[in-house]
């Protein structure tokens, strides 16, 4: 009952009812193979770990020398005009090599390279036949986010004439524009906050999840 209740709020419906709404069998095919990880208590959660980590050198090193990662902005890879940079981040040895408070690093760089800010995407049934989905694409704030979004524009590529669409505000108070698709696609979005600051946001739109949206 409480999953449909949620459900119900998100607006999405699902194909057929084995467990509170959800097909259990789609779910184990997709991820027929892939191995399962459990994550480990919140350290937030539990004052006396929080302290332990806090205080344990593998957590916050002294001298944490150089960092594993390194970013490369590379010129010519577009494929209109090759003059746009794009900025990849590499890893000099394999990630489970790498101590994890270089890689928490990362995590929080980026969350404040985009304010706490990124898209993401909802789907659901088709209006038009000739589409597969219905995309919802928001801008969502991460629990940790800063900055007031004052504006949204969307550019979702040729399909839709190359053309930059004006977000709104929905009911749940976020920015964002719905379409329909074919196929999935990658989606950029340019936030602008009420200080006047624009980062410019990419994210990929799949159909991952589709199987369990009622057609």
């Amino acid at each position: 009952g409480g999953l449909a209740a949620v459900l119900s709020l998100l607006g999405v419906r699902f194909t057929s009812l084995k467990a509170a709404g959800v097909e259990l069998g789609v779910y184990q095919a997709q991820t027929a193979g892939l191995p399962a990880v459990a994550s480990e208590k919140r350290v937030a959660d539990d004052p006396e770990t929080k302290a332990t980590a806090s205080s344990s050198p593998a957590a916050v090193p002294g001298d944490p020398g150089p960092s594993p990662l390194r970013v490369d902005v590379v010129n010519g890879l577009g494929t209109e005009l090759g003059v746009v940079p794009v900025a990849t981040t590499r890893l000099d040895a394999p990630m489970n090599q790498a101590q994890a408070p270089f890689l928490r690093d990362y995590q929080g760089a980026v969350r404040a390279s985009r304010n706490g800010w990124f898209i993401t995407h909802l789907l659901g049934p088709p209006a038009n036949a000739r589409q597969q989905y219905s995309v919802a694409i928001k801008v969502t704030a991460h629990r940790a986010s800063t900055g007031e979004v004052a504006a949204a524009r969307f550019y979702l590529g040729r399909a839709w004439g190359h053309a930059v669409f004006n977000g709104s505000k929905g009911t749940d108070g976020r920015f964002g524009i719905t379409t329909e698709a074919f196929g999935p696609f990658l989606v950029l979005c340019e936030v602008e906050f009420a200080s006047g600051d624009r980062i410019v946001l990419d994210h990929y739109c799949d159909f991952e999840m589709g199987s369990l949206v009622a057609r």
